[in-house]
Parts: C-alpha cells; structure tokens; sequence
C-alpha cells in the first residue's frame, strides 16, 4: 500500500537521501478503502492523484489534481473512490525567503 520514496514510514525509510526532513510516498490503493496516514504535526503535506480518485473530507480530488492539506494534525484521513495511485509530497517547512529568478 505505501511505497516509501524519502523519508520514512511505519518502520520503512525511504532509499532516497535529503537536505531536509522531508517524506515522499508511493500510495496504490484499491477502490473503497479508507487510508488513515500519519503526518508529522507542522509539516506541510500534499497528495497528488496520478490516477484514479479520491475524497478528503467532503473534497474529491481526481487524476493529475493536487490537494495541499493544512499543517495542524497528525493523522491524514481519505477515501478512495477508484483505483488510485497518489504520491504524498510533505516536509517541514522551512522558513526561508522564496525568490524566484528566471530569464532576463
């Protein structure tokens, strides 16, 4: 069910190396399962729906959307509505100064 990427989960830690706590999962889940995952608190959190469907809350979010969750709580409840594949993106928030550059 949880392919871990980076960072870690359930006992499993992820092949890939960070400059900064950060957790990428690989989530295949079959149609009409409840997934509870847990979050650590603070952290920033998205899931990306590569295929399939699913509902966080009272929200469906479908193939190729993103849902960027709010950072209080430690638990990441959702539903799926068909075969999904969903990559969770989180980390700890930085803190630092976004500056973009781009061609002159």
């Amino acid at each position: 069910m949880v392919r871990v990427i980076a960072g870690a989960y359930g006992g499993a830690s992820g092949a890939a190396g960070t400059f900064s706590p950060i957790n990428l999962w690989d989530l295949r889940v079959k149609a009409g399962r409840p997934v509870s995952l847990d979050v650590p608190d603070g952290h920033t959190a998205a899931l990306f729906v590569l295929k399939g469907s699913i509902r966080i809350g009272a929200q469906t979010v479908g193939t190729a959307e993103l849902a960027v969750m709010e950072r209080d709580g430690t638990v990441l409840a959702l539903e799926t509505l068909a075969d999904s594949v969903v990559l969770l993106l989180g980390g700890e928030p930085l803190h630092e100064p976004i500056v973009a550059h781009g061609p002159s």
